[in-house]
């Protein structure tokens, strides 16, 4: 036989089995022990320190500009007393090993939940599998599909409430496949207990309903199913069934409710989902990247859209080569999160969480059931051997490793995330005042200058209408309305980042050009500015000694870290061209090493008024990487610029090659067109 060729394959070894668990648990740990990147979390600790504070939950905003006194429907006010407390216990570090633990015990429990839901084809029991089969046929195959799925997913697990959501998704999993098996209340009662602390804990606690809607979805097609007489899908039927899972949506409903809002809990969260999935709130789907679809994503993530389409077609096919036997109630649940997943990136890792058991519930019937054919053995013991299980994670954790370690100690946050220094250099300042601020700025300076200071706005965009959205936007991208709207609303400070995202880079350098405010402090990532009159010295990047110093501080905060070292003296570059320093710009990234300081010397040089050095640079950057955008579109625009059409015409057109949708490839050829168009008339005439 096949199987006994290959030493380790198809033996009973028992070691190997009882690591699988472990090394599934540590690969996930190691997945999201990064530092911290999302900065909705310095909000979360600041209203924890609140609620314990005034031992009260708050229920109108006390810390923003734009929505003071507006009701705040809280709806995550024990995840924020649990990461405050965590705060108090190990700083920094203790939120982000907190996070891997939930993360990785979360896939553990997934990887049994899986387990329980093979277990549930029981016609497997007719191929010579007994229950205690299940295990040793799908744990395997289940832990080396889920460290796959850690791939795809880790990117997106951040220190925030989702982790908890994740968590309970698991839970319910498990709970249910376990009454479907076992017929027993207690697992269903279970339920209700996980969906009170959800509501108190993330708006997404409708998904708990959703899981549950999607087997009672299941268990009705298979009641019918059976009573027509035809052949039967996997799982239990029975009305006993029926009635317990119709009867538990009704009951997790009103658990819902039991939090300190009541019905205004869930009007939050289908509020949330609105504001993505309605035409009519396009507005916060189009302009926070989180939630614009995948597929738009995709114009500049195209691994994103790769890796979301595998997994699409990968679960569509497992339950095509199971079709007879798959679970109806999984193939609801991944069709129900589908849905979310296709309107927003935000919420494809909701949909890989049910995806997961959905593809190894369906592999693993369908192995079982083909077995026994020549043509299965094989694949069978290799996808079911213990031996190779493990190495597959060992190997699987080896590069997650190097990039863990590549980005950074967990002691502190990932850079260029949060204004540190700026906040610090405000919170010196005699003025206080309220404060001018990037939404992703919003929530540490909530947590560091709160109550003395507040900021205008923070992630907490579910506060604002659209209107004030769309009017807080519109001031970003058009910096003439400032003023007056700093007038308004009483504003003495404003504090803003130059790259990531770039949007604020226009009024920055607007600001700097304006004698009613005054740079006060920039490290060439963030930016603070005061109202012109108060008895402190202006930062003059005009000046060389200036610019010169800040990159000394640079060099010395980021000498441990290459990496964060090339994107600070990017992101100064960025900051001075925009206030047509162009040769100071230059001279801050010539020595730098990496491609995006390389475009950015080249893009400087050429605003600067040297093409000839800009273009060799983008010739030599072309012949290392034939499609790099950046020297692409550069030599385009110098060759426009210098008459050279046909070199503008074809280096564009590489451009589009890239990048379909490149605004300004696009401009480059109307131009030409039009160029061309205005040459014609003129000769006919």
């Amino acid at each position: 036989m096949l199987p006994s060729m290959i030493p380790g394959i198809g033996k009973n070894n028992s070691i190997a089995r009882r690591l699988i668990p472990w090394l599934l648990f540590a690969l996930a740990f190691v997945a999201v022990c990064f530092p911290l990147v999302n900065t909705d979390i310095w909000w979360h600790l600041a209203t924890g320190r609140e609620i314990i504070s005034n031992n009260a939950i708050p229920d109108r905003d006390l810390f923003s500009v734009s929505s003071s006194g507006r009701a705040w429907v809280d709806v995550h006010w024990f995840f924020q007393i649990l990461v405050f407390l965590l705060w108090k216990l190990g700083g920094i570090p203790a939120l982000v090993l907190f996070k891997a633990v939930l993360f990785a015990s979360s896939v553990l429990v997934l990887l049994k939940a899986s387990l329980t839901i093979v277990s549930l084809d029981t016609p497997i029991a007719s191929h010579g599998v007994d229950s205690r089969g299940y295990s040793d046929i799908v744990m395997p195959m289940g832990a080396v599909v889920l460290a796959m799925f850690v791939f795809a997913e880790y990117g997106y697990v951040f220190m925030r409430p989702v982790l908890f959501s994740l968590f309970f998704m698991s839970l319910y999993l498990y709970f249910i496949a376990k009454y479907l098996k076992d017929q027993k209340w207690p697992y269903l009662a279970s339920l209700l207990v996980i969906q009170i602390v959800w509501a108190n804990t993330q708006a997404l606690f409708p998904l708990g309903i959703v899981i549950v809607g999607g087997f009672f979805a299941g268990q009705v097609f298979e009641v019918l199913a059976s009573k027509s007489g035809k052949r039967r899908f996997a799982g239990p039927v029975g009305q006993k069934s029926l009635v317990a899972l119709g009867s538990c949506l009704v009951l997790l409903v009103f658990a819902s409710l039991c939090t300190p809002y009541g019905a205004d809990g869930i009007n939050v969260a289908l509020k949330l989902f609105y504001r993505i999935g309605s035409q009519s709130s396009s507005l916060f789907g189009q302009n926070v990247s989180e939630n614009i679809s995948p597929w738009e994503l995709g114009r500049s993530n195209f691994q994103l859209v790769l890796t979301f389409s595998m997994v699409l077609i990968w679960t569509a096919l497992s339950f095509l080569i199971n079709l007879r036997r798959a679970h109806l109630g999984m193939f609801f649940l991944v069709l129900a999160m589908s849905i979310p997943a296709l309107m927003a990136n935000r919420n494809l890792l909701l949909f890989y969480w049910v995806a997961g058991p959905a593809i190894i519930s369906n592999m693993a019937s369908a192995l079982v059931h083909k077995r026994d054919s020549g043509k299965m053995g094989f694949l069978y013991s290799m996808l079911t051997s213990p031996v190779l299980t493990c190495g597959a994670l060992v190997l699987m954790s080896v590069p997650l490793v190097f990039i863990v370690v590549r980005q950074g100690s967990i002691l502190k946050p990932s850079p260029f995330r949060i204004p540190q220094q700026a906040a610090e250099m405000a919170a010196g300042l005699r003025q206080k005042g309220q404060i001018f601020n990037s939404v992703r700025y919003g929530g540490f300076l909530i947590w560091k200058l709160y109550p003395g200071m507040r900021p205008f706005i923070d992630g907490r965009l579910v506060l604002r209408t659209p209107e004030q959205f769309e009017n807080y936007l519109r001031v970003v991208d058009n910096p003439e309305l400032f003023d007056a709207f700093s007038m308004e609303h009483h504003l003495s400070m404003v504090m803003l980042p130059v790259n990531q995202p770039n949007r604020y880079r226009k009024l920055v350098g607007a600001l700097y050009a304006d004698p009613l405010w005054t740079l006060v402090f920039t490290d060439g990532t963030q930016t603070l500015f005061v109202r012109t009159g108060q008895d402190i010295a202006p930062v003059d990047l005009s000046d060389k000694k200036v610019v010169e110093k800040i990159s000394g501080l640079l060099s010395f905060r980021f000498k441990d870290d290459e990496d964060a070292l090339e994107q600070a003296f990017v992101n100064l570059g960025l900051l001075l061209n925009q206030l047509d320093e162009h040769a100071m710009a230059a001279g801050v990234v010539e020595h730098v090493q990496g491609p995006e300081a390389k475009a950015l010397l080249a893009r400087s040089l050429y605003l600067a008024g040297d093409f000839e050095h800009a273009l060799e640079i983008c010739r030599d950057t072309l012949r290392e990487e034939a499609d790099n955008v950046d020297a692409l579109m550069l030599t385009a625009q110098v060759s426009l610029q210098s008459g050279d059409l046909r070199r503008a015409v074809e280096y564009a057109g590489r451009v589009l090659d890239e990048e379909p949708f490149n605004g300004l490839a696009r401009s480059i050829l109307k131009q030409v067109k039009e160029g061309a168009s205005l040459s014609h008339d003129k000769g006919g005439s």
